[in-house]
């Protein structure tokens, strides 16, 4: 799935692996939504108030669900955590 990242920058020594798990997010959204409608996702500022956002695209451009963090950690933390949730992964 197409994923972009806008107006957020990932830098650090991290900045790889979080590119990463923005994809992976990306791509399981279908699994996760259910949905073959949706086309693309975007990261980062959607809106004149700066606000964080994961926002999500159909086929007819329409945003069907978007979802507001206070910080960029946020934003990263909620992605990886899905991602784990995801695959399995569990720590003792």
């Amino acid at each position: 799935m197409k994923q972009t990242i806008s107006s957020m920058r990932l830098t650090g020594i991290d900045r790889n692996y979080y590119a990463h798990q923005l994809q992976e997010f990306a791509d399981n959204i279908p699994v996760l939504l259910k949905r073959d409608d949706i086309v693309s996702v975007c990261f980062g500022k959607q809106d004149s108030r700066g606000a964080l956002s994961i926002t999500l695209f159909d086929d007819k451009h329409c945003v069907p669900m978007q979802k507001h963090f206070d910080s960029k950690a946020e934003l990263l933390g909620y992605v990886c955590g899905v991602n784990k949730a995801i695959s399995g992964d569990t720590y003792l």
